[in-house]
């Protein structure tokens, strides 16, 4: 099981549950530097003003995954 103390922006979450569910397998504790770049400021938006996180664009992209139903509720545009 990964644990952390904020919910990913990126998809990141499922390849970390498949690589912590193999070195399950053979230790308990595994130390990945996940989250190393947010600790040390190792990206650009931390250091630019108006700058956006480079993921932002694909909204569409990744709406299309959502049920209808989701897609009218949430309103990912907008936000």
């Amino acid at each position: 099981m990964c644990l952390k103390d904020d919910p990913s922006i990126a998809d990141i979450d499922s390849s970390l549950y498949l690589f912590g569910r193999e070195v399950k397998k053979d230790f308990t504790v595994a130390l990945s530097g996940e989250w190393a770049d947010e600790l040390f400021g190792g990206y650009p938006w931390f250091f630019k003003e108006r700058t956006y996180f480079p993921w932002i664009r694909s909204i569409r992209e990744r709406e299309v995954l959502l049920q209808p139903h989701w897609r009218e509720k949430l309103q990912l545009e907008g936000y």
